[in-house]
């Protein structure tokens, strides 16, 4: 059997040349430094007819409008008449909270932070100035200065909308580039382990969850979920016999330092840091976020506090941690370990199939591709008349302990979830289906499909344990954004992540994305 596909990557530097406001937490970031480099890295298929190109972005999540004129960039440049369809071009989110602010649909936005007027109490009003403001101020509230220095050869904000632009030049050429450089290659699957995810919702003895939750007190019953130590791994040979890049995918979002005001690429970065030593700086490392809605790279039951205050309230425990752990993952020493600890562990895998060539021919994948782009749709997350009669009085309530009428920032996150709530009833009156871009592909032996969630791991489980393929590889926050996707459980324990306003879809939904994925599954591999 034919063993060779055609592969091509292509990596852009997507790293700002202006400060911008970083995307991921309730309240303002506004960038001081870069702590690591931004990237844009697309690896293309082709065998056949059939073609992929998969694109992973140090980005926080993928809005559709950001899909969309990606392609229309690609059309104009040709791309289609090269070949390249379009609409099999995925694009995946590492999940960082240390990038860009661009702009999305309103669609996309999902936490509530947009308030309108009609929403709040008579004579109340929003106020934006904070990202307008002459003079812009840092978390803590001190003045930055905006003039070209340092990491940043331009003075000023980078605003969303030239963020945006910004993103989809560079992504698309990165795509370009990777279809226009497939050269035959053999793929190689791999699987290693290292320890980087772990659950972040913590369940106490009343039946309540948070997310961050503070577990040295005796109502502490459990972690909500487990934990995913797995690495899914594709080998890329060239002719040469040389490795061109890397696949790897981790249930766990890339956050270390998503609470510092450095622009980073987070865990992948110090990977990629890491790799390039042992393999040199041509190599490219295709980054994969797995289903990790509930994941985190910090150990709360070995809680180690962050070197310096954070201004999440969730995070500023009660009481000081006394334990000595991991170092902490809230900044770069824990970056250093986690990155550490992966490529540790890519390396060792792949030195380890070198060197037995048993082992390596039975992970070498067969020339099989089939990739199929349909629109699944999944029941939307309804709220009831006792959730919106609720949500109104929490906000009347919020609004009259106020000394002034403008909302400002920090206002609009302490009422996020009543506005989501108004938010979701309205839109509950329009549809009843909640409809994304979802990608389903053979590789080989090896499956992987999409989705635009933050996807609990428990869904991942029930995938890959009941999946046909030798290995599956699941994208979240793929191809558009549509926020949490928490299980039953979660639903019931309630707070952040799981309230009906984190996300379009609920449990039921969750079980139907199974069913929906493992069923695309088998079709594909009834066709071969």
């Amino acid at each position: 059997m034919n063993n060779k596909f055609l592969v091509g990557f292509g990596a852009v530097d997507l790293t700002p040349n202006k400060r911008i406001y970083l995307h991921g937490q309730f309240y303002q970031r506004l960038s001081t430094h870069v702590q690591s480099p931004l990237l844009a890295t697309a690896m293309a298929i082709r065998v056949g007819d059939d073609q992929a190109v998969i694109c992973s972005c140090d980005l926080t999540s993928i809005a559709s409008n950001l899909m969309a004129e990606v392609r229309d960039a690609l059309k104009k440049q040709g791309l289609p008449e090269q070949g390249l369809d379009v609409d099999k071009v995925i694009i995946t989110a590492t999940h960082t909270h240390s990038s860009f602010k661009y702009r999305m649909d309103s669609m996309e936005s999902t936490s509530s932070t947009s308030v309108p007027t009609e929403m709040l109490p008579p004579g109340f009003y929003m106020i934006y100035d904070e990202e307008t403001a002459e003079i812009p101020a840092d978390e803590w509230g001190n003045p930055v200065n905006l003039e070209a220095a340092g990491d940043f050869s331009g003075a000023g904000i980078m605003t969303p909308d030239e963020s945006l632009a910004w993103l989809v030049e560079r992504i698309a050429r990165a795509v370009a580039e990777a279809w226009q450089n497939c050269k035959p290659m053999t793929l190689v699957s791999g699987f290693g382990r290292a320890p980087i995810g772990m659950c972040r919702r913590v369940v106490y003895n009343d039946g309540s969850a948070k997310m961050w939750g503070f577990s040295n007190t005796a109502t502490f019953e459990e972690l909500e979920g487990g934990n995913d130590s797995g690495i899914e791994l594709i080998y890329c040979i060239d002719e040469t016999d040389n490795l061109a890049g890397i696949v790897a995918n981790i249930c766990c979002p890339s956050q270390i330092m998503e609470h510092r005001l450095s622009i980073s690429s987070d865990y992948w970065g110090e990977t990629r840091r890491r790799l390039y030593k042992r393999f040199g700086t041509d190599l490219k490392l295709v980054g994969l976020g797995g289903p990790g809605g509930d994941q985190c790279p910090r150990d709360l039951v070995r809680w180690i506090d962050p070197e310096t205050k954070v201004l999440d309230p969730n995070i500023n425990h009660p009481k000081p941690s006394h334990l000595r752990a991991d170092p902490s993952m809230f900044d770069e020493s824990g970056l250093r370990t986690a990155g550490r600890r992966i490529a540790t562990e890519i390396i060792a895998i792949y030195e380890e199939l070198r060197e037995d060539r048993t082992a390596w021919e039975a992970r070498v994948q067969p020339a099989i591709l089939h990739h199929e782009v349909d629109e699944v749709q999944l029941p939307l997350r309804r709220v009831t008349p006792e959730d919106i009669a609720g949500a109104k009085q929490g906000i009347y309530e919020y609004c009259s302990k106020l000394d002034r009428k403008g909302i400002n920032y920090r206002d609009r996150a302490a009422l996020h979830v009543h506005i989501g709530i108004l938010k979701r009833a309205a839109l509950q009156e329009e549809i009843d289906l909640y409809g994304f871009e979802g990608h389903f592909l053979r590789i080989g032996n090896l499956a992987m499909a999409t989705n635009p969630f933050e996807l609990f791991l428990n869904y991942g489980n029930k995938i890959r344990a009941r999946s046909v393929a030798e290995q599956t590889f699941l994208l979240q926050l793929s191809c558009g954004s549509g926020g949490y996707l928490p299980t039953k459980k979660a639903e019931e324990g309630g707070h952040y992540s799981a309230y009906v306003t984190s996300g379009y879809v609920g449990h039921e939904g969750g079980d139907a994305l199974v069913r929906e994925t493992l069923s695309r599954f088998r079709a594909i591999w009834e066709e071969e």
